[in-house]
């Protein structure tokens, strides 16, 4: 297949992109910032059998929700109109996040997901330059009756993002839960543990229990989907829920010339998933079979930072 992909510069895009291109020809769109030409994005998806959107603002450090606006949602719903588009659309498969959960079932998030797709369909009409952070304050602006600042920016733009992946007939949305493995640098969980160790720095963790999803999953899902072309939405989660507790002790226990020490603090509160995010159409599981089992996965992490340490 000829296949586009977005964000091969994250973790999630470096390790797609290194699966499917043992078996696909990859083309990548590069470009940072916020600006984007509507001409060269329809260029983009020609003769493309499938599309894959990597590209996020991470919940890693604090940014502006106009950022998280104009990443997870605008350009989202820019490529999901652009392809939508194109003489031969592609299959679209948005990479979202299990943390959409977390959104309540109200009416007001329905109702500005569907403003947010009328608002996209509009954008991407217009042809010429896209100011990604000129439409998302636009967009804030039009919709100042919805209470911003009770939601966390990431998740409200990410679910955003799928409303307008969704719009598309035969898009997937994957809802990734705790990615993983070796080559994932960026400071999510287990990489800022193990690195904590093995520097001296040191780490803190909440004490709770999460599903982890090792990066190869999380490849054969989306080679699966492409392969199969499943449309929907997808639970990316291995369904082994794992003490971050015991994260820490086996990290420790697997590196016992290191002093980093990790310290746990108080249980984070429960969240309950909201009911607003219908249930998936499917899960890693059924698509894959077995996932692999989480301390191989951890082991095979350690090893990888070790070797990016020492």
């Amino acid at each position: 297949m000829n296949i586009a992909l977005t964000g091969a510069t994250t973790d999630l895009g470096k390790s797609i992109l290194t699966h499917l291109s043992r078996t696909h020809t990859i083309g990548m769109l590069t470009q940072p910032g916020f600006t984007y030409d509507a001409a060269i994005l329809g260029r983009f998806f020609k003769d493309k059998d499938a599309l894959v959107h990597c590209a996020a603002e991470l919940d890693l450090t604090p940014k502006k929700l106009e950022e998280y606006v104009a990443i997870n949602a605008l350009l989202t719903g820019l490529l999901a109109s652009l392809s939508a588009r194109a003489p031969r659309p592609p299959k679209f498969i948005y990479m979202s996040s299990a943390m959409v959960y977390q959104l309540p079932d109200d009416d007001a998030i329905t109702r500005l997901a569907r403003q947010f797709a009328v608002f996209c369909q509009e954008a991407a009409a217009r042809d010429g330059q896209c100011d990604l952070l000129r439409l998302a304050r636009r967009f804030i602006a039009q919709n100042n009756w919805f209470p911003f600042a009770r939601y966390n920016g990431y998740t409200l733009t990410k679910y955003l993002g799928e409303a307008a992946a969704l719009a598309l007939p035969g898009a997937a949305v994957l809802r990734v839960s705790n990615a993983y493995g070796p080559g994932y640098d960026d400071p999510r969980l287990i990489p800022r543990l193990i690195m904590g160790r093995l520097t001296g720095r040191g780490a803190s963790y909440i004490k709770e229990r999460r599903d982890f999803v090792y990066c190869e999953d999380i490849n054969r899902l989306v080679g699966a989907v492409l392969k199969r072309d499943i449309a929907g939405v997808i639970d990316c989660c291995s369904n082994e829920l794992t003490s971050v507790k015991q994260v820490r002790d086996t990290i420790v226990r697997l590196t016992p010339t290191a002093y980093g020490k990790l310290v746990g603090n108080q249980t984070a509160p429960k969240v309950s998933h909201g009911t607003l995010a219908a249930p998936a159409d499917a899960n890693l599981p059924d698509i894959i079979g077995s996932p692999q089992p989480f301390g191989e996965g951890l082991a095979a992490t350690l090893l990888y930072h070790k070797a990016q340490c020492y």
